[in-house]
């Protein structure tokens, strides 16, 4: 049995996503990835927001809190087909930063942190997205590297 593979546009567009929001530069290009009345949701520090002047406000802030703030994108499952054509599509991600400035809810600790993330896009007929969901961990900072891994879809093959 194989495993499903995932939408290879799909997974370009989440790697340029996470490659802009990785980017000190990256803001224009990001913004172009979302359609004009996109949602993005930061689920975490509950901070929903529309359009893309609110959007990009949300990236400046994150980037201005975490100027080193790196993201990659390291797995995803099999995109979903969704009315009008639109898709669903889940990644996981890994990030990296160092937390300088205070986020509007969090004080900045000034440590170096990782975390894995997830994300569910919802993508629109003309590839671009449409909403963003972003689910990780608040306490991000108390995370320390070498505490191990979890476990990959890939790695279970054997075990099913």
């Amino acid at each position: 049995m194989s495993t499903p593979q995932s939408d290879p546009q799909l997974l370009a567009l989440a790697h340029s996503w996470a490659a802009n929001w990785s980017s000190p530069t990256g803001l224009p290009t990001w913004l172009s990835l979302y359609s004009s009345s996109a949602t993005y949701t930061d689920h975490p520090f509950l901070v929903r927001v529309a359009g893309h002047d609110n959007i990009g406000a949300h990236w400046t802030i994150w980037r201005a809190s975490h100027p080193d703030f790196s993201m990659t994108v390291v797995d995803s499952w099999p995109a979903k087909e969704l009315d009008g054509g639109k898709k669903a599509f889940t990644f996981r991600t890994h990030n990296t930063g160092t937390f300088v400035k205070d986020l509007p809810k969090r004080k900045a600790t000034g440590e170096r942190f990782w975390f894995y993330g997830v994300v569910d896009f919802v993508v629109g007929v003309e590839g671009k997205i449409e909403g963003v969901n972003e689910w990780y961990s608040t306490d991000f900072s108390e995370v320390k590297e070498g505490l191990g891994e979890y476990r990959t879809r890939g790695e279970f093959k054997d075990e099913v």
